[in-house]
């Protein structure tokens, strides 16, 4: 998940990407939060994509409580030091985000929920809020079991992961092997 990009998902079941029937398995920018949310591109409503839309809408609300023009590297240092204003933001999309990755949990009962590590230092605070989430929404068999944490491919995550699927795609084809 990255909110420098937007905020976006991937499921990877056995080693391998899950793109269900559509192409679209995991696609958690499209899970509703807010059933009176603004209409989204998807036709649905209070979608991820529309309460964090692209990452600027997070960016203009740390920016409000600054009254002062803030990037996305602003952010990421105001992370770094602690600041009790991004770090509450934060926590608090990752609550947003963790409560239906704690439902997700409950279906797939995964081994590990990984956060973008191009969030660089915020992504601690965002991933302290996805815990807390599954924590308090999945049960505790479920929940224990699961870890939460940052990844470490940072800015190369987005690469890395378009190569992997274009080398999955091509073994797919020399194959003939077209299931999911």
């Amino acid at each position: 998940m990255t909110v420098k990009d937007g905020i976006g998902a991937g499921l990877v079941l056995d080693g391998r990407l899950h793109r269900g029937t559509t192409g679209l398995a995991g696609e958690i920018a499209h899970v509703s939060v807010r059933d009176d949310g603004p209409l989204c591109l998807c036709g649905n409503r209070g979608c991820l994509a529309t309460v964090y839309r692209n990452g600027p809408q997070l960016i203009d609300e740390i920016q409000t409580a600054y009254g002062l023009p803030i990037t996305f590297e602003d952010m990421q240092s105001l992370a770094a030091h602690g600041d009790t204003g991004v770090r509450r933001i934060l926590t608090d999309l990752g609550r947003t985000i963790g409560r239906p990755l704690a439902d997700l949990a409950v279906l797939l009962n995964p081994d590990a929920i990984v956060i973008d590590g191009a969030l660089g230092p915020a992504a601690r605070y965002v991933v302290d809020g996805v815990r807390e989430a599954v924590d308090r929404h999945a049960p505790p068999m479920i929940s224990e079991a699961l870890v939460v944490r940052p990844g470490t491919l940072g800015d190369n995550a987005q690469l890395l992961a378009r190569v992997a699927l274009a080398r999955e795609r091509h073994h797919e084809e020399l194959l003939g092997d077209d299931h999911d």
